[in-house]
């Protein structure tokens, strides 16, 4: 079994952070995540939500262009490319962080942790020891009950990031938080 000085459990901007502040302050890491690295943030909300957002900038830019002189005769959006644009940002981002993770030499485990007792930590067939632990899970969406919802479509942040045409109409029903 491997001890650590310091074991997190979550890879988002929370947790990676975490770990490479500790990495560099001399302590022995473990950095634990089941899913994607970059967690909710990086994945399916601020940073594709702003990436998007840029993209709107753009249009509203061209248009108000227009009213000014600067004629753009039709202004189309390839959504699929739009989208694919934004995963390639993602997968370089997510790259940047797997490689802060190798350089400061912090053990990454891929798998849902779970604590069992005196701070050790079982990992799928992995057991660690750590004299600390930073839990740094995230968060999920959460999808409010009332009728009609069950026969509608509907998206959560973990669903509307792949969707891959534009949708006609949107509302939002909730903001979250703005992660600067």
């Amino acid at each position: 079994m491997e001890n650590f000085d310091i074991a997190i459990i979550g890879a988002g901007p929370g947790g990676y952070v975490a770990a490479i502040h500790a990495a560099k302050n001399g302590k022995k890491v473990a950095l634990i995540e089941r899913d994607k690295l970059g967690g909710a943030c990086y994945n399916v909300g601020c940073i594709p939500s702003k990436i998007l957002l840029e993209h709107s900038k753009l249009v509203q830019e061209i248009k108000r262009g227009n009213s000014w002189g600067i004629e753009v005769p039709k202004v189309e959006i390839n959504f699929p490319r739009l989208m694919q644009r934004k995963d390639t940002i993602i997968h370089e981002l997510i790259t940047n962080i797997e490689h802060d993770i190798a350089s400061n030499h912090i053990t990454l485990y891929r798998g849902e942790a779970s604590v069992v007792k005196d701070l050790t930590i079982t990992i799928g067939n992995e057991t660690i020891k750590s004299s600390h632990i930073i839990l740094a899970t995230g968060s999920k969406p959460f999808v409010p009950q009332f009728e009609g919802l069950e026969t509608s479509t509907y998206y959560t942040t973990d669903t509307f990031f792949d969707i891959d045409k534009l949708p006609d109409q949107l509302t939002i029903i909730g903001g979250g938080r703005n992660c600067n």
